[in-house]
């Protein structure tokens, strides 16, 4: 018994050591990726946080913000066929992506209000709002907020009433140690449960397509800063809707909803749900899609754009 207490002594002191190790590196930011700033991609350092941002096209201004985790390639067949005729943008989340993880608290109402420090340090002009999942969370937040009743706002699939974060997701959040995991992660299990995760919500997209995005999402999503990113965003993620829930009937922007058909492994149902809440809202549903609409029906969900942007500049040009 004595030598068996003394080697689980001896187990228990590895792991911390273990633990500690992965804990300094991660601070160290080892495992994260350096981008190489070109071609429409900037930097903004906004209250200490290190932003990438993507600008491209002239006109109406269009802002995107992707879910959890995402990044700004999330938003390539928007910007393909938008930037023609309108100025995209689009940008990484604090965690996500190339933006820095600093003095992020990993709430969606911090969330919104950094959507409203981008507009106006940007000086987006009466943009149009698109957000998808964890994004479209953080402007229905930014919804609920009096100051911002002119803006029209599109929330792709996006949880609105409940989300339940993962075993995983839960592990990964946990202070210190969910640092330690995060990069320890990183070098073992994340690539694989990326990959398949990735596969299974992009069933319905073709083979290079999915290899293309597959080897490119892996490569952002594996960072640990992300990993640590999205847990965190996870684990608040309830509570932080259980909040706004109770105040979208009073809202005034312009909703526009889009999702996919129940089953699909999407959130139609908190989609649908809104609408009751808010019948002034329009919910439009796509067929044979799962959660990453823009990227599966990027055809469809930009033809809705497209229709909502010639509708607000007529508008304009009525008054």
């Amino acid at each position: 018994m004595k030598y068996f207490l003394v080697f689980l002594k001896r187990i228990f002191s590895v792991i911390i050591l273990i633990v500690l190790i992965a804990w300094v590196l991660f601070t160290a930011g080892i495992g994260n990726k350096s981008f190489e700033y070109k071609n429409g991609f900037s930097h903004l350092n906004l209250d200490g946080r290190g932003i990438r941002i993507f600008q491209k096209g002239n006109g109406k201004d269009v802002l995107f913000v992707h879910g959890t985790p995402g990044s700004i390639e999330d938003w390539k067949y928007q910007i393909d066929a938008l930037s023609g005729q309108y100025r995209v943008t689009a940008f990484d989340r604090p965690g996500h992506g190339y933006s820095s993880p600093e003095n992020y608290d990993y709430h969606l109402e911090e969330n919104a209000a950094l959507i409203r420090e981008l507009i106006n340090h940007l000086e987006l002009k009466d943009p149009l709002l698109v957000g998808h999942s964890y994004g479209g969370s953080s402007l229905a937040n930014f919804a609920t907020s009096e100051k911002n009743v002119e803006y029209d706002i599109v929330i792709i699939d996006s949880p609105l009433y409940n989300y339940e974060p993962t075993i995983i997701y839960r592990c990964l959040s946990l202070p210190f140690v969910g640092k330690a995991l995060a990069l320890l992660a990183n070098y073992t299990i994340a690539k694989g449960q990326i990959e398949n995760g990735i596969k299974e919500v992009l069933s319905n997209t073709s083979d290079d397509q999915l290899n293309q995005i597959t080897k490119e999402r892996t490569t952002i999503w594996l960072q640990p800063k992300v990993l640590y990113s999205k847990s965190n965003e996870s684990i608040h993620y309830q509570g932080d809707l259980d909040k706004i829930s109770k105040k979208y009937s009073s809202i005034k922007s312009k909703i526009t909803l889009i999702t996919g058909e129940e089953n699909q492994g999407n959130f139609s149902m908190d989609s649908k749900k809104f609408k009751e809440d808010l019948p002034s809202c329009e919910l439009k549903i796509i067929k044979n899609t799962g959660h990453y609409i823009q990227l599966e029906a990027h055809d469809k969900v930009n033809f809705i754009l497209q229709e909502l942007l010639e509708e607000k500049s007529n508008s304009r040009q009525a008054k």
